[in-house]
């Protein structure tokens, strides 16, 4: 069920609808009590009566509360109305402090109630953790893009994996192995993650570096995004 602009949930004002999907709605929101704005994400009536998802969706919230960087929303609370859990967190209406780009990220991952959208934050801020200069586009169908000099990857939460693609990861060295889709190209070079899968967030980092090396050595199209 969405909520039209105006409606009161709890201590929340809803002001429109950024984003939904199958496991949950994410709302800009007024925070009453406190006189702030807010993203605010709920849980679909159908789930919410569900105690694994109510708790996965708690394990959400301390997982994205335990990150640390400014391309990562900050959360501010999980509320747990017995009909309607939600999460809140910041929220910024300056173009300076968030380009577009990265609010619909941000929408993307809130939208995703399961370990999909946890996994997608870790790679986000692992990317970020690099190089604070990348850049975040919103291209390829509706999937996340970062750059830095170029295209350094995409991402895209699939049923039952996330994949992280290299734009030109059959040219850079993978000495741990991370990657294990799309071997056969000559340029593309993909890594699929089930849930419960390892990270070596090490060996993704370098990675990350090598591509940004890669760019700037070589002649590859520039990224037009918006740094946030």
């Amino acid at each position: 069920m969405t909520h039209s602009p105006g409606t009161r949930l709890g201590g929340y004002e809803i002001l429109s609808l950024l984003g939904a999907g199958g496991m949950g709605e994410v709302y800009r929101a007024r925070d009453l009590r406190l006189g702030r704005e807010v993203a605010l994400k709920l849980l679909p009536p159908d789930l919410a009566v569900d105690p694994e998802r109510r708790e996965r969706f708690r394990h959400e919230a301390r997982t994205l509360a335990a990150l640390d960087h400014p391309n990562i929303v900050t959360v501010y609370s999980v509320e747990e109305d017995s009909l309607m859990p939600g999460k809140t967190s910041k929220t910024s209406d300056s173009p300076a402090a968030r380009s577009a780009a990265s609010k619909q990220i941000d929408a993307m991952i809130a939208a995703l109630d399961d370990w999909r959208g946890e996994r997608l934050a870790e790679i986000r801020a692992l990317i970020h953790a690099v190089d604070p200069e990348v850049v975040e586009d919103w291209k390829w169908r509706g999937a996340p893009v970062w750059s830095r000099d170029g295209m350094i990857a995409n991402a895209g939460a699939f049923k039952g994996k996330v994949k992280i693609t290299f734009h030109h990861g059959a040219q850079l060295d993978d000495p741990k192995g991370l990657f294990n889709a799309g071997l056969e190209g000559n340029k593309w070079r993909a890594i699929d993650l089930h849930e419960g899968d390892a990270l070596d967030k090490t060996a993704f980092k370098a990675l990350v570096r090598a591509a940004i090396k890669y760019n700037r050595s070589h002649d590859v199209p520039k990224s037009k995004g918006s740094r946030t």
